[in-house]
């Protein structure tokens, strides 16, 4: 039985979005819940304030994923600044939690947009 490109396709797309629809939970246990307790005393958690709670495990994911002193310049540093505290008390799991559901997030959407775009263009059709 020969698969087609489009079912490799939607397997890898429905694959993505499980990772990271189960990232985000672990994410959220793991990375988001300890950094809160460590810099809340200390009055350093500033996503907690900006970020509603559905939505603050991806945030904190992407704070603690990118490399935030190397972004900082004379223009974004108000902003920038005060999440160095939330990427500096990163561990190292807590990095690799979060590249995963930075990445798979990044990978589900990037196969949502081949995927409409080879559709409305005709290219495959999904039956």
């Amino acid at each position: 039985m020969l698969i087609a490109v489009q079912d490799w396709f939607a397997f890898l797309l429905i694959g993505s979005a499980l990772s990271f629809f189960l990232a985000w939970p672990i994410t959220a246990i793991w990375v988001t819940r300890p950094i809160k307790k460590l810099l809340k005393p200390k009055r350093q958690d500033v996503i907690s304030h900006w970020v509603i709670w559905p939505w603050q495990s991806p945030i904190y994911a992407m704070v603690v994923f990118w490399p935030i002193e190397r972004m900082i310049t004379e223009r974004n540093r108000s902003f920038l600044e005060p999440l160095l505290p939330v990427h500096k008390a990163a561990t190292p799991l807590q990095w690799w939690l979060s590249a995963w559901l930075e990445l798979s997030g990044y990978f589900m959407l990037l196969g949502i947009l081949i995927g409409v775009v080879m559709t409305t263009f005709g290219i495959w059709s999904f039956r």
